[in-house]
């Protein structure tokens, strides 16, 4: 398998305070996936590591067209659709229950909109699947429908919101043309320990010790969000994982991290 990574394009984070004005930007739900890129024939991790999907799943997608997105398995899925994405050989049959939702296609010149009905022609063209699906785009009407759309996504277990600036190119990397809203902030860490549980936890992981991906000196520890199981059998040194958090601390690290799982890539 010939792979080649896609610099893909990544989000800056919108807020209550932030100085951008969010009307007629384009809102869509924060999809709670695996990030992924279809080549036109295989998909790929934003790192470039290949994604085993079973040849049903890959038969109703379209040959040479290279398109951006998440494969999905429901809100609140995320360690589920994880283990899925991760599997080689495995689990084959669990990709039923997963659906590439797609949001932009990079190679596709012109603006967002016009990429956008590109996607939609995409799908009146090709056979009816519930595998792949164009992740709905509506106009926002202000900063105040925005925060009650967040506050009502939040609360039918949605992760938050994106949004997309009119008129905007497809860009690499990091970027305030693509922005996402939510209540909690995520970051990546790198597993560098563990302490020992107490009490009900003596004899498993009690917390998860870590440092920032991006800024290795700065170190923390992660003691909630795990499963029973997790805690038997928790990440290796090395392994990246995601936590959510309220803030950053003075000293530039995570407040209050909980752990979502490892990620894909």
């Amino acid at each position: 398998m010939c792979i080649v990574k896609l610099d893909v394009m990544l989000a800056h984070k919108w807020d209550e305070d932030s100085k951008v004005d969010p009307t007629d930007w384009l809102v869509s739900e924060k999809l709670d996936g695996v990030r992924s890129v279809w080549t036109g024939s295989h998909f790929i991790s934003r790192n470039g590591k290949p994604f085993y999907a079973p040849d049903y799943f890959k038969a109703v997608l379209p040959p040479d067209t290279i398109l951006d997105g998440e494969l999905f398995g429901g809100r609140g899925e995320f360690q589920k659709t994880v283990g899925i994405v991760k599997s080689i050989t495995t689990r084959k049959d669990e990709w039923e229950g997963l659906t590439f939702m797609i949001f932009d296609a990079p190679q596709v010149p012109g603006t967002f909109e016009e990429r956008y009905q590109f996607l939609l022609r995409m799908m009146e063209s090709s056979p009816e699947t519930k595998y792949m699906k164009v992740v709905e785009q509506t106009p926002c009407e202000g900063k105040a429908q925005l925060m009650a759309g967040l506050v009502k996504m939040q609360d039918n277990g949605g992760e938050g919101l994106m949004l997309r600036q009119p008129g905007s190119l497809y860009e690499s990397g990091r970027t305030r043309t693509l922005l996402k809203v939510k209540s909690f902030q995520d970051t990546d860490g790198v597993v560098i320990g563990l302490k020992e549980g107490k009490g009900r936890l003596k004899g498993v992981m009690g917390a998860l010790l870590c440092s920032l991906r991006d800024d290795p000196k700065k170190t923390f520890s992660v003691g909630t969000g795990f499963t029973d199981e997790q805690r038997k059998a928790p990440p290796e040194n090395g392994t990246v994982v995601i936590v959510k958090y309220q803030e950053m601390t003075k000293a530039g690290i995570p407040r209050f991290p909980v752990y979502i799982g490892v990620r894909a890539d």
